[in-house]
């Protein structure tokens, strides 16, 4: 309501209904206002010039009290206490919960970036806030298409990018199997095992730190460094998450040691690398928290993880 008069300087109920969406900011000029309701039903209009407190159906209401706040922050008088991340692949039904973020009212800009995203796939995306008592708030849904290039290993502290002179051999996937051959019989009995099946695969890539891709030359001490990071890191005897741009991924564990092998073409001052690997559990969050590679608690309000 603007001092009884609506936007377009008549009384405060439209004739008709206007088509409009995809509200992002709103600007007042050369007005007073007392307050400003949007919401997301127009199915019955308001002509008085009462107040309203906040309802799930509303989309702005700014009730300029010392600040420029127009937003759920209360949840209908309950507040808000921390908000949840949580996607789904753009066919699936069900959501997964990835990150609980500790909600602030002084804080305008929260980060959460995805590590566990298969390439070449949509991905919808909603953040709800909740508060006490588990109370919800609506969905603010965003919808993102995944890409990236060579392959990845990843856990819930460190990546590493596998790209240059990449070798990925066949995923085999594994259904074991038993034949028995009868004596009476012309043809073996198969017994297969339903429960199990899974892949496992290999690959050769030769490390190249940021350090050396950005000058166009061998840096020895960060090639060091690089080695010695991934090498602990791969031999940690913790689950992974490995993806690669074909759109794979996977939870592994390392099947084989790890091999460094230096080139000698370059006088040892770079390594390739060679892992064997075997799928052990699912990709959904359940399967990551299990696997040590997703907290939902962990990180403060500005959590920042690089892809």
């Amino acid at each position: 309501m603007i001092i009884g008069l609506d936007a377009f300087g008549d009384t405060v109920a439209f004739d008709t209904f206007n088509i409009v969406n995809n509200f992002y900011r709103l600007e007042l000029m050369n007005m007073k206002a007392d307050e400003i309701s949007i919401k997301e039903q127009i199915d019955t209009v308001i002509d008085n010039e009462s107040k309203e407190e906040w309802h799930y159906t509303q989309v702005l209401l700014a009730l300029f009290q010392n600040n420029l706040e127009a937003g759920n922050l209360q949840l209908d008088g309950m507040p808000v206490e921390y908000i949840k991340i949580k996607k789904r692949k753009k066919e699936d039904l069900l959501w997964n919960e990835m990150k609980h973020i500790p909600f602030d009212k002084n804080v305008y800009d929260y980060y959460f970036i995805d590590k566990y995203v298969e390439a070449l796939q949509t991905y919808e995306y909603a953040v709800q806030p909740i508060g006490a008592g588990n109370v919800v708030g609506n969905n603010i849904y965003s919808e993102i298409e995944a890409d990236f290039e060579g392959a990845w290993l990843v856990d819930k502290d460190r990546d590493f990018q596998l790209f240059f002179n990449l070798e990925i051999s066949p995923y085999e996937t594994v259904v074991p199997t038993s034949v028995i051959e009868t004596l009476g019989g012309q043809y073996p009995i198969v017994f297969s095992n339903e429960n199990i099946k899974y892949r496992k695969g290999q690959l050769k890539c030769m490390l190249v730190s940021n350090s050396t891709e950005s000058k166009g030359a061998i840096d020895r001490k960060q090639e060091k460094i690089l080695r010695n990071n991934i090498m602990s890191f791969l031999t940690d005897k913790k689950p992974k998450l490995y993806k690669d741009s074909s759109g794979e991924m996977m939870v592994i564990m390392l099947s084989g040691n790890p091999i460094l092998t230096p080139i000698n073409e370059l006088s040892q001052q770079m390594y390739d690398l060679e892992v064997e690997f075997v799928e052990i559990a699912g990709t959904d969050s359940k399967s990551l928290i299990e696997n040590g590679l997703l907290d939902l608690e962990e990180g403060g309000l500005h959590d920042r993880t690089r892809i």
